[in-house]
């Protein structure tokens, strides 16, 4: 019985233990991360949190909106959990640059949404957004087409 034992504690030392670490990663990522089921976009990231930026601005105009007491009280408690949501997504945005012009677009509307609802720290979306306006003209091929009529 003893030389059983020692030749299955044998056996599983002579096989030792590979963690396959691209496995581990996907399984500990959560199934409803944000990355996990983007469309396939070249952009997607970029889109994504413009897409999230807008939810937390318009979630706080409705939320103002439909609130019926006088000082907004309810809507006031959703306000900031938005508002730090919204700045979140701002400075993400800001940073990634668009490869695509729907990637653009996305980025100058939010950038419109910024100064419409007057969040602090639009410069630096908007500025953001200029560079990339000037990166897109910059690699067109034919810049003095008309495109708008």
């Amino acid at each position: 019985m003893r030389d059983r034992a020692e030749a299955t504690v044998s056996e599983r030392a002579s096989k030792p233990n590979v963690v396959d670490f691209t496995t581990a990663a996907k399984a500990s990522r959560a199934p409803g991360s944000r990355r996990a089921n983007l469309p396939d976009h070249p952009d997607a990231e970029l889109i994504q949190a413009c897409v999230e930026f807008g939810i937390a601005v318009q979630g706080m105009n409705g939320a103002f909106e439909v609130d019926p007491t006088d000082d907004a009280d309810f809507a006031q408690r959703m306000d900031s959990a938005l508002l730090k949501r919204a700045r979140k997504q701002q400075e993400l945005i800001a940073t990634l640059r668009p490869t695509t012009l729907d990637g653009l677009r996305a980025k100058a509307t939010v950038a419109n949404m910024a100064l419409t609802n007057d969040l602090d720290r639009s410069s630096a979306l908007l500025s953001s957004l200029c560079t990339d306006v000037a990166n897109v003209h910059r690699s067109s091929k034919n810049t003095a087409a008309v495109v708008l009529t």
